[in-house]
């Protein structure tokens, strides 16, 4: 049987740096570079309208964005290597280009959940 998918949510991301990419890597090693491990990046998000999201009297009445990444990919193969931590898993996200503090990006809660098939 197929295993079970794995997804990453990214919730109430605010700030107001709508061209920001953010790279999501899974189970990298303590103090292991991200760039050095392309093994372990799950995906990248883009966060498009995240300053429109962000206003207290927008549409999303300043919740910011919800964005969902699958990383079933590299939960399976941490599986396979018999390195995979549900209690401990390692998760960076990292900009793809430098983010100004200016920026305010910031990311409420980082959730994970299996979907089973």
């Amino acid at each position: 049987p197929a295993p079970d998918r794995v997804f990453m949510n990214l919730e109430n991301i605010r700030g107001i740096a709508d061209s920001t990419v953010l790279k999501v890597y899974v189970g990298l090693a303590a103090g292991a570079a991200p760039a050095d491990h392309p093994e372990s990046l799950a995906g990248s998000v883009a966060l498009f309208g995240l300053s429109k999201a962000s206003l207290a009297d927008g549409e999303h009445a300043g919740q910011g964005l919800t964005l969902v990444v699958e990383i079933t990919n590299v939960v399976d193969a941490l599986h396979l290597s018999d390195t995979f931590k549900a209690d401990a898993l390692d998760v960076r996200i990292v900009p793809l280009n430098p983010v100004p503090e200016a920026a305010q990006v910031t990311i409420g809660r980082v959730s994970i959940f299996r979907q089973g098939l």
